[in-house]
C-alpha cells in the first residue's frame, strides 16, 4: 500500500513526485507510456514565462509567478539548462498598444518583477531584427528559456534517488474505490494507495471519470513548431511574444538553451489526444504570423518540425482540488504549466496535508544531481577530466552484465547521477578496461571508442544495482552508431531520445525495461548538432 499514487509522469507528476519524496511517504509514479516527459513536458515552446498574462485570483496567476522563482532555484540545484533571457511582447499597432497597457497592470496585480512599457527605440535597440513597425513592447525580465524535459527527468531522478517508485507503461484503465483508499490497474497489475494525484494532462478528464462524476473537459490542442539550425540562434537574445488573445500567446520567435531558434506554435484542437502530426496548413500559419514580428528569419535553416499537445479544457484555469476523497485533480496544466509545475507541487501538498495526508520531511533528503557538459570544457579540462577517470578506474570493480563487462563506481566523486567518461583502445574486437577485456559486436575500424561508465540508480521497485558500459563508436554518424548499438545484445535500445543536446552534449538513450535516464551516450558527429 503506497501513500500516495501520482497518475502522470509529465511536468505535473515529476513536480508532485520531486516534492513529496523529501517527505516520509511512499510515493509511486505511474505513466502510461515508455518513458516520463513523453507528452507535453517534451514538446513546448521552453518557456519559463513571467506571469503578467494570467488574470488576477485565479491559480495560474498564483502558481506562475511563484513557480517561476521555484523553477530557477531548482534547475540551478540539479544542473539543467536554463538561460535569463528576458520576453518583449511585441505591439504592431494602437490596439496592441491598449493589451500592453493591461497586461502591465495585470503584472503588478500579479506581483511580477520588473515589468517595463517601452518604446520602438528601446525595442530596436534590444532586438534590432524586431519588426520595424512595432510601436512598442512589454519588457518582462524574469522570463527565461528551459531544457524542458531535462527539468522533468531531473525531478523524477531525484525523486526516485530518494524512494519514490516509478513504473512505466501503466496506463490506469481501472479505478476501484477501496476501504483504505484506491486500487489502480492497468489491465494486467493492480496498484493500491491511500491518495490518488490525477496529473494525466490530456487524459485527466478520463482518468477523473473513473472515480467522479464529469466535472471539465479536456480540449486537446495541438501547437506546431519550426526548429530552425544554430545559425539562426542569434536571430533574437530575448522571447518575442506576440500580444495575446483568445487563441494563446500567439506565435513566438525564441532562442533555446542549445543555441537554436524556435519559432510558434498555432493552436488547433484536434479529437484525438495522440495526434501530434503537422500539417503544412498549420506550418504555414505559423510562419505567416512570425514573419510579423520578426520578418527577418531565414526559415530555409528549418532541421525539424514537430507539434505539441496542450491540456486545455473547459475551465479557464488550473483545475488543482479533490474529485472525491482523497482522489485530487491535478489537471487542466497549460501554459503556464511548465513554469508553475514546482508551485503546483507545493500547492497539491498542501492540500494533501490538510487533507490528513503527514508530510513530514526526512531527516535526510538527497535534493542535488551533477552534471558534467563535456563540450563546455577546455581542452586541458577535458584532458584532465580523462585522466582523472582513468586512474578512477583502476579501483573499480568489473562483473558481467548480459554478456557485457560492467563496471560499478563505488563511489562518484563528481556527485549523484554524473556519467564518467572513459577512453579506452580496442584491440581485435575486445575493449581493454584495466585488466579486464570484453567482446564488442561492432568494433570501430579506425579503432577507437569512447566508452560511459555510470553507476546506475534502481528506478523500480526490484532491488540491487544494474552497471553497465555504453559504447560510441567514433567517426560515425549518430543513426549508424544507433543501428550498431541496437544490434547489441544486451539489450535492445528502445528509443531513440527524440531531441539532441548541444554540441558533444550527453545523449539520452534508454534501454531495458527497468530503468530510466541511467544510459547515456556522446555522439561526436550527429548529424542533428555538428558536434565536436
Amino acid at each position: 500500500m503506497y501513500d500516495v499514487a501520482i497518475i502522470g509522469g509529465g511536468i505535473a507528476g515529476c513536480a508532485c513526485a520531486y516534492r513529496l519524496a523529501r517527505c516520509r511517504v511512499r510515493v509511486i509514479l505511474l505513466e502510461k507510456e515508455n518513458d516520463i516527459c513523453m507528452g507535453a513536458t517534451r514538446a513546448n515552446s521552453a518557456i519559463m514565462h513571467a506571469g503578467y498574462d494570467p488574470h488576477p485570483g485565479t491559480l495560474m496567476a498564483k502558481l506562475n509567478v511563484k513557480g517561476n522563482a521555484m523553477s530557477r532555484e531548482i534547475c540551478k540545484k540539479l544542473h539543467v539548462s536554463w538561460k535569463d533571457t528576458g520576453s518583449l511582447v511585441v505591439a504592431l499597432n494602437d490596439e496592441d498598444m491598449d493589451t500592453l497597457q493591461d497586461l502591465l497592470e495585470r503584472g503588478r496585480e500579479n506581483g511580477v518583477p520588473g515589468l517595463e512599457l517601452w518604446d520602438a527605440a528601446q525595442v530596436r535597440a534590444k532586438e534590432p531584427n524586431v519588426t520595424e513597425t512595432a510601436k512598442g513592447a512589454l519588457w518582462a525580465p524574469t522570463a527565461a528559456i528551459v531544457n524542458p524535459w531535462e527539468f522533468g527527468l531531473a525531478m523524477a531522478e531525484v525523486a526516485v534517488q530518494n524512494g519514490c517508485e516509478l513504473r512505466r507503461r501503466f496506463p490506469v484503465e481501472k479505478i476501484e474505490k477501496t476501504a483504505e483508499g484506491y486500487a489502480l490497474s492497468d489491465g494486467k497489475d493492480t496498484v493500491e494507495a491511500r491518495y490518488v494525484i490525477n496529473a494525466a494532462g490530456v487524459y485527466a478528464d478520463r482518468v477523473n471519470n473513473l472515480v467522479a462524476a464529469p466535472s471539465f473537459t479536456v480540449e486537446p490542442t495541438v501547437g506546431e513548431y519550426y526548429l530552425l539550425d544554430k545559425c539562426e540562434g542569434n536571430r533574437v537574445s530575448t522571447v518575442i511574444f506576440q500580444c495575446p488573445g483568445k487563441e494563446g500567446k500567439g506565435v513566438l520567435v525564441a532562442p533555446t538553451v542549445h543555441g537554436n531558434l524556435i519559432v510558434g506554435p498555432n493552436a488547433v484542437v484536434r479529437r484525438d489526444p495522440d495526434d501530434t502530426s503537422d500539417t503544412a496548413a498549420g506550418l504555414a500559419e505559423v510562419r505567416q504570423k512570425a514573419v510579423r514580428t520578426v520578418p527577418g528569419v531565414d526559415f530555409r535553416q528549418n532541421i525539424r518540425n514537430f507539434a505539441g499537445m496542450r491540456a486545455n479544457s473547459t475551465v479557464d484555469d488550473f483545475i488543482i482540488d479533490f474529485a472525491a476523497a482523497h482522489f485530487l485533480n491535478v489537471a487542466g496544466i497549460r501554459s503556464p504549466g511548465l513554469t508553475s509545475a514546482p508551485a503546483i507541487a507545493d500547492y497539491a501538498a498542501e492540500l494533501l496535508a490538510a487533507d490528513g495526508l503527514d508530510l513530514t520531511e526526512k531527516e535526510s533528503y538527497i535534493d542535488s544531481r551533477e552534471k558534467v557538459h563535456f563540450n563546455r570544457l577546455s581542452a586541458a579540462e577535458r584532458k584532465a577530466l580523462i585522466a582523472h577517470i582513468i586512474h578512477d578506474a583502476a579501483s573499480m570493480q568489473s562483473q558481467q552484465v548480459g554478456g557485457f563487462a560492467g563496471i560499478e563506481a563505488d563511489h562518484r566523486p563528481y556527485g549523484t547521477g554524473i556519467s564518467y567518461l572513459l577512453s579506452v583502445l580496442v584491440d581485435n574486437g575486445k575493449i581493454t578496461v584495466g585488466e579486464e577485456t570484453v567482446d564488442i559486436l561492432h568494433p570501430c575500424p579506425d579503432g577507437k571508442i569512447l566508452v560511459l561508465v555510470r553507476h546506475l540508480v534502481q528506478f523500480d521497485s526490484q532491488p540491487g544495482k544494474h552497471p553497465c558500459i555504453i559504447i560510441l563508436i567514433q567517426g560515425c554518424n549518430a543513426e549508424t552508431a544507433f543501428r550498431r548499438m541496437k544490434s547489441c545484445t544486451v539489450q535492445q535500445m528502445v528509443a531513440k531520445h527524440p531531441h539532441c543536446e548541444a554540441a558533444g552534449e550527453v545523449h539520452m538513450k534508454r534501454f531495458g525495461h527497468k530503468l530510466i535516464s541511467t544510459y547515456l551516450v556522446i555522439f561526436t558527429h550527429c548529424p542533428c548538432c555538428s558536434l565536436l
